[in-house]
């Protein structure tokens, strides 16, 4: 990661160190190359390089938000032949079926770890949490084969604990967290952009309502209520249209 790490939450103008300032492609929409500054990196990053998901490989994500939703399309990306997207809310799972997942659980039908083992005959090559949840956390290591990776990505309370069984362990499963997506901006901004570009990276699908700055508690109900993985403030530009 960059050297710095710093928020400009709902300001109107924002003054960030150079190293925080990442030219991206002209050309694309900024009210969806905007999530390429948390959600999207986090997520596609959290496969592609945490991951290191491989061609061919089995991917099983757990949570379906704009991180979740990202992480599969990284997955779908980096070549993996079947992508696991598990949620509770009928929505996110069309829509993660719509952005690469082969299959969709719904963890209030089933165990859904017993469903990856069952419907893989062993485990997926790697797991990915996006939940937040230390219960989905400490089970992670259910959903993989032994060699397979298991990445934390979700943010739980930081009084949270987790335990696992040494046994998975002991059969070479690795269990590790990633922070933004274990991403280099600078790397991997241009490339996401690009991407998004060419069509190959979705973001429209990944926002959902348009807010001014006085509207913003109806966007963070719109977020709450899980309408859309990700609605979006715009602000006026002093230099005319929306920023």
């Amino acid at each position: 990661m960059g050297a710095y790490m710093g928020l400009g939450c709902l300001a109107e103008a924002v003054v960030v160190p150079e190293a925080c300032a990442v030219a991206v492609p002209t050309g694309g929409d900024p009210q969806s190359l905007c999530l390429l500054g948390c959600g999207v990196t986090t997520g596609f990053g959290a496969a592609t390089h945490a991951a290191a998901v491989c061609p061919g490989e089995v991917v099983a994500v757990f949570g379906c938000g704009a991180v979740g939703l990202s992480a599969i399309q990284g997955a779908r990306l980096a070549g993996a032949r079947r992508v696991f997207a598990i949620d509770p809310d009928p929505d996110r799972r069309g829509l993660a079926a719509e952005l690469g997942a082969t299959d969709v659980l719904d963890p209030a039908a089933a165990d859904p770890f017993s469903e990856v083992m069952s419907l893989t005959g062993g485990g997926a090559d790697g797991a990915i949490e996006a939940v937040g949840d230390p219960e989905v956390m400490g089970r992670l290591l259910d959903a993989v084969h032994p060699g397979g990776t298991a990445v934390i990505v979700g943010l739980p309370d930081f009084a949270s604990t987790i335990t696992v069984s040494p046994f998975h362990l002991l059969m070479e499963k690795r269990l590790t967290g990633s922070i933004y997506g274990s991403a280099d901006p600078h790397r991997d901004f241009p490339i996401l952009a690009e991407l998004y570009q060419r069509g190959r990276l979705r973001l429209d699908e990944l926002t959902g309502g348009r807010y001014t700055l006085d509207e913003v508690n109806d966007a963070i109900a719109e977020l709450a209520d899980g309408r859309s993985p990700r609605p979006v403030i715009t602000f006026g530009d002093p230099r005319g249209g929306e920023g």
